[in-house]
């Protein structure tokens, strides 16, 4: 069997880390899989199929929390511990990578970062069949030059979506590098079903300037003047957590908001089967997960109509709402409609249910197969 030598930054937590693992599984049949990951970070959230193999770099991960946290509490003792950790972690962590690339056995070189695909063009000696995948998309001028300074030595490039595909395209334009549209997948349709009878919205994600969850709290807001029975969940955390429950307590919205903090799988699939409506408010997305796995819950979704990701997903107004760029008003009373009519509200959970069923293993498996050949 070929064997693919997966490049990846760690194997802890992550929506790239996740999809690469599922992607690994589905291709264990086939080919002969071992993950390379830089760091070690001494547990992994996601279940890997046991004839994959993993190989560690470095026996430890980055310790960037740990020096911030030394300085943020003036501890000089462990500044400088945590410091000179930081130095060689940094002085040594390209090294391994571009070692592990000039001597790899592998068939096939897989890379899940631009960096990887980088280290990739500048050092394959071996011309390995290279093969990169795009978990970003960020149409700047800046995020162009990186991308044809990176790729220009990649055989295959995979992304998630036609838009992207097109931009791709057109920057990689003059070199040698195929571009190729493959969508994420999930691993499974589940049973269960939202009942839609639950009168809640729920959002998911770091809450991270990105994800701009602020703006969604001001649309619930516009909701909750019509309608104060409906609810809203937002489930995950990070660095605007405070500052996010700081505007729902300034608006008045406490009882109708509940941030749940991380929640393990199973416990946001519950809180989505008790959901009626995912709202998405990001400024930019790549192919959101979180829509697929709302979807495949029966439950819909509503999302500003950003340059790429939801319009990849959502089929407007057959399985959610595609929304003009933060326009509040708009998204505020297309949500009212919808939770206030409940034949609607049915009809699309029934269509997002059967939509999710385009991105199961059996569906997606044969594009990757075609473009990493087999013996």
């Amino acid at each position: 069997m070929k064997k693919i030598a997966i490049l990846m930054m760690y194997l802890g937590t992550g929506g790239i880390e996740k999809q690469t693992i599922s992607m690994a599984n589905m291709l264990a049949d086939d080919y002969d899989i071992e993950i390379i990951s830089l760091y070690n970070f001494k547990y992994v959230s996601f279940d890997i199929d046991p004839r994959i193999k993993v190989r560690y770099l470095m026996n430890t991960g980055s310790n960037r929390k740990e020096f911030k946290n030394a300085l943020k509490n003036k501890d000089i003792k462990n500044v400088l511990k945590e410091g000179f950790k930081s130095l060689y972690v940094l002085s040594v962590k390209d090294l391994k990578m571009i070692n592990y690339i000039k001597h790899s056995d592998a068939d096939i070189l897989f890379s899940t970062r631009i960096e990887y695909a980088k280290m990739i063009s500048k050092y394959n000696i071996k011309h390995i069949p290279s093969i990169t995948q795009e978990h970003n998309y960020i149409d700047t001028p800046e995020y162009e030059k990186q991308v044809q300074e990176s790729m220009y030595g990649i055989d295959t490039l995979v992304v998630m979506s036609k838009v992207a595909s097109d931009t791709y395209k057109k920057w990689l334009k003059g070199t040698n590098v195929k571009v190729v549209t493959i969508p994420n997948m999930l691993n499974e349709i589940p049973i269960e079903s939202s009942n839609m009878k639950n009168n809640t919205l729920i959002a998911a994600g770091r809450l991270v300037p990105v994800k701009n969850f602020m703006e969604l709290i001001d649309v619930f807001k516009i909701v909750h003047d019509k309608d104060k029975t409906i609810t809203l969940t937002i489930v995950g955390d990070g660095e605007e957590r405070n500052k996010l429950q700081e505007h729902v307590n300034e608006l008045k919205l406490y009882n109708n908001v509940n941030f749940t903090g991380m929640l393990a799988p199973d416990d946001v699939k519950k809180a989505m089967l008790y959901s009626d409506l995912y709202v998405m408010t990001s400024l930019r997305e790549c192919f959101p997960m979180v829509l697929l796995e709302a979807n495949s819950l029966g439950v819909p979704a509503i999302s500003y109509d950003v340059k790429t990701g939801p319009v990849a997903i959502i089929k407007d107004s057959k399985t959610g709402y595609l929304i003009d760029n933060h326009n509040k008003e708009e998204m505020a009373s297309k949500i009212l409609n919808y939770m206030h009519n409940q034949s609607i509200k049915n009809m699309m959970s029934i269509n997002a249910k059967e939509e999710s069923r385009k991105y199961i293993p059996t569906k997606i498996k044969p594009l990757w197969i075609k473009i990493l050949g087999k013996d």
